[in-house]
């Protein structure tokens, strides 16, 4: 695979996740055929193993209760705000449920979208791409969950 414009296009945590799924299902399909102790062998154990990590992970996220066809629904809504290609990447991956996740979202969002605005959005969101936290069990809770990036009370230095 050869890189012809860098930064040519973003890739959502849904793309990447179906992609990523898409490989791994070719790879048991066609397992590679891991050799000797060399360094290639080495190096495809290893992209192997942060390949399953990434899906390991992201499969934790709200990406997993996606399709493409929200995807594209909510591309096609956003077309009516006045935000960024990044902007809209954020507000797929993140999808804010209130007013105050998406200021942090959104550059200079009072200057650029009205308070009605806002609200409508949080409500777009909710509305194409609804998801819903999954329940934690008593089995569940031994296992390590993804860690909230605004939970300072746990953060580990």
């Amino acid at each position: 695979m050869e890189v012809l414009e860098l930064r040519a296009a973003h890739l959502s945590n849904f793309e990447v996740l179906t992609f990523l799924s898409e490989l791994d299902v070719q790879k048991l399909e066609e397992p590679p055929a891991f050799g000797g102790i060399g360094d290639s062998d080495k190096s495809l154990m290893d992209l192997h193993t942060i390949e399953q990590e990434v899906i390991k992970y992201l499969k934790s996220t709200p990406c997993v209760a996606q399709s493409s066809t929200q995807v594209q629904q909510f591309k096609e809504a956003l077309q009516r705000y006045d935000i960024t290609k990044a902007e809209k990447l954020m507000l797929l991956n993140i999808r804010p449920r209130s007013i105050a996740e998406l200021n942090p979202l959104i550059e200079d969002i009072d200057d650029r979208l009205s308070q009605d605005q806002q609200e409508d959005l949080v409500g777009l969101i909710q509305q194409l791409l609804p998801y819903e936290e999954p329940l934690l069990d008593a089995a569940d809770e031994g296992e390590a969950t993804p860690a909230d990036p605004m939970d300072t009370e746990n953060a580990t230095a």
